[in-house]
Order: C-alpha cells, then structure tokens, then sequence
C-alpha cells in the first residue's frame, strides 16, 4: 500500500512537472513568435511602408492638416496624378503630387493660369484656384530632366513646388501616398 501511495505521488509529481515543460515550451514559442512578428513590423515600416502626417495647407482639398498619410517606398517610377512625399536637402518634407515626368515640358500660361504639359492643358478637378509662376529661379516653359519631377500642390496660392524649387529628383522621393485618413488613392 505504501509502495502503491509513492508510485502515485512520484506519477502526480512527474505529471506536474511535464505540464511545467509544456507551459514554458508554450511561453516561449509565444515570445518567439511575437519578436518575429514584431520584427516583420519593423523591416516593413522600415523599408516598404510608412506613415507620415500632412502638415500644412498646400494639398487642399485632397488632403489636410493633421491626416495621417500611409506610403509605399519601394516605388521607382511615378506618374501625373501620383501623390508623393519628398524628402528635400534641408530636412524639409513635402506631400505634392507629379504634374510631370522626364522628358515632358511643363508651361504656366500667366493669363490664363492654366498648367501645359507637352502644350496640352492638364485636366485638374482637384484644384480649386489658378495656377501662377511665383519664383524667378524658375523658367518657364520647363523641360524635365532625367531622372526628375515635377510637382504642385493642389492649393495652389499657397504651395511651395517645382514653381519654386524646380523640378524634384526622383532620389528624394520618399514614397507614394497609398491612403490617409479620409480615403484610398
């Protein structure tokens, strides 16, 4: 009996430390599987996505202050309509969208305030005001160089662009707004 008594506590005991195992095999496949999940996380919004905030008014009525921005880096071709973030030598970011590319020849018509690209007016629905030539530094018309683009704001009055800086390397370019808060591109 007492033999009997002591092959059940040592099974009881062998049972309860077995379930231990399990329980610490259990804990660290969690952690393990959470550190790779979180560093899935990291090289994503590291090197393919990332979020940025619009500060500023120069892309009204697409866009306003404070939403918040996702965007795709690995992007090496951009075309007219594409909202971009670009990354400027002083530190500055700017959300602009590409008006043209290499090889096209932008125009600014003053009387008219209509944009030309290759002489052909561009159809902008999402400007609300006429565009101006504000800068001397930048002559018009304007051909795009290689690797290079341009860009505007959709608030024209007030946005800082190409009108002013010139045209945009495609090196600076940050990555294309894929959404932000108020809808999908």
């Amino acid at each position: 009996m007492k033999k009997k008594k002591e092959i059940q506590g040592a099974e009881e005991i062998l049972e309860e430390r077995i379930k231990q195992i399990q329980r610490n095999r259990e804990w660290r496949r969690s952690l393990l599987e959470m550190v790779i999940f979180l560093a899935a996380v990291y090289v994503i919004f590291q090197y393919v996505l990332g979020i940025a905030s619009v500060k500023g008014d120069s892309m009204l009525p697409a866009l306003k202050e404070g939403e918040v921005l996702l965007f795709y880096r690995l992007d090496q071709r951009y075309h007219p309509g594409d909202i971009l973030i670009i990354h400027m030598p002083d530190q500055t970011e700017y959300v602009k969208r590409v008006v043209a590319v290499e090889g096209d020849v932008v125009d600014i018509e003053e009387e008219t305030g209509r944009v030309l690209v290759n002489g052909d007016p561009l159809e902008e629905p999402y400007i609300y005001a006429q565009t101006h030539r504000i800068s001397d530094k930048v002559d018009f018309p304007l051909e795009v160089g290689p690797d290079e683009i341009f860009v505007l704001g959709d608030n024209r009055e007030i946005s800082k662009d190409s009108r002013v800086f010139g045209c945009v390397s495609v090196s600076q370019v940050t990555g294309r707004v894929l959404l932000h808060t108020g809808a999908a591109f």
